[in-house]
């Protein structure tokens, strides 16, 4: 229960990023709160996207 194969979250990473760079601001902040449910229960799996993830975030990081 509550498993989760390393190819799915590198899928669920990509849309996260995707929402990330969204023009809509709500989309962006679920996408950050998002990240942040994952790092703090699942970041062991983050792996690779590790990088990405903190490039999407940094992009985006002076909005609203």
């Amino acid at each position: 229960v509550g498993a989760m194969a390393s190819h799915s979250m590198q899928v669920l990473l990509q849309c996260i990023h995707e929402c990330l760079e969204s023009s809509d601001w709500s989309t962006r902040k679920a996408a950050a709160e998002a990240l942040c449910q994952i790092a703090s229960h699942s970041g062991h799996l983050i792996g690779d996207g590790g990088v990405s993830t903190i490039t999407a975030l940094e992009a985006c990081r002076f909005d609203k």
